[in-house]
């Protein structure tokens, strides 16, 4: 297949192994040099919107970048494969690619397959993984302003912050409807997940991996902790990647959920960048509405269920 690769040059991981040395890797597997643009988000949006309806792309990102790409392509109803460039890539985890660039970009020079996977919207913004409330988009916000900073001394800050975030927001009380079932909650974090989470999975990374991209149905992960022994245990839980089973989260499904905080707007996280959205927030899934590229050579993988 003819790909052209997409890649922001304005990415955390462009910048930290530098453009040239980016571009000569991905020329070393066999990639013609027309065939790669490192440029601007504006740029790359110009290429996908002007481009044929046959073209073949891979976005080169992490899920944050990887999110605002699928929304072009949801529009035209085209589809794009990905490499995996950022710092969590649960996606590419999720369809079993290779987290190594140079092993990635192989396996698609095999050809790939065009597949569907699910895409969920809040508030008609479109995300593919998750959606955050509460604690997990204030800490963010506060790792991105505080970004300069050591990692020694930021990782100590960004720990107390959550745990000051976590005893806070316990006390606010959110009206939340499931299907139609309206319950008052109170808790620290929501996670909304397109698809739920496999809890047969292993520790680390692999407790946000999804079994299923084409299962119709949004996950609702809530934690609430009543004391500060619950919320270390928690944070531990969330490290070590056990936090499905802590006794402080509960879990539904559903199709369609809404949250109420009582107040104009919130604050979210979308595949792991912040956004600020007019409440109530309206989360709905779209079942098979995106089209994906799956590198033929893989085993079979979560996206083909």
């Amino acid at each position: 297949m003819n790909y052209k690769i997409l890649i922001n040059k304005d990415a955390g991981t462009v910048r930290s192994i530098g453009k040239e040395n980016l571009k000569a890797q991905i020329l070393d597997c066999g990639f013609d040099e027309d065939s790669v643009f490192i440029q601007t988000f504006d740029e790359l949006k110009r290429c996908i919107e002007e481009s044929r309806a046959d073209q073949s792309f891979l976005i080169g990102g992490g899920d944050g970048t990887l999110r605002s790409m699928a929304e072009l392509f949801y529009k035209k109803q085209s589809p794009f494969g990905i490499l995996p460039l950022g710092t969590m890539n649960l996606l590419a985890r999720d369809i079993g690619l290779p987290l190594d660039l140079s092993e990635a970009l192989k396996v698609y020079r095999q050809g790939a397959n065009e597949e569907k996977i699910d895409t969920a919207f809040v508030n008609e913004t479109l995300f593919l993984c998750s959606a955050c409330l509460g604690t997990i988009p204030e800490t963010s916000q506060f790792r991105e302003e505080n970004r300069d900073q050591s990692l020694p001394i930021l990782l100590p800050q960004l720990t107390f912050r959550m745990l000051a975030e976590m005893e806070r927001m316990n006390g606010e009380r959110l009206y939340v409807t499931v299907d139609g079932k309206r319950k008052k909650l109170r808790a620290s974090a929501f996670i909304i997940s397109n698809n739920l989470y496999d809890k047969k999975q292993n520790g680390g990374m692999e407790s946000f991996h999804r079994e299923n991209l084409k299962g119709g149905v949004l996950g609702l992960y809530t934690a609430f902790t009543k004391s500060l022994i619950d919320r270390l245990r928690l944070l531990f839980k969330m490290r070590s990647g056990e936090w499905q089973y802590d006794p402080a989260i509960r879990e539904w499904a559903g199709n369609k959920i809404t949250i109420n905080n009582n107040k104009s707007e919130a604050l979210l996280s979308l595949d792991g960048e912040t956004f600020t959205l007019s409440t109530p927030l309206e989360f709905v899934i779209e079942p098979k509405s995106l089209k994906i590229l799956i590198p033929k050579g893989l085993a079979r993988n979560n996206a083909e269920k």
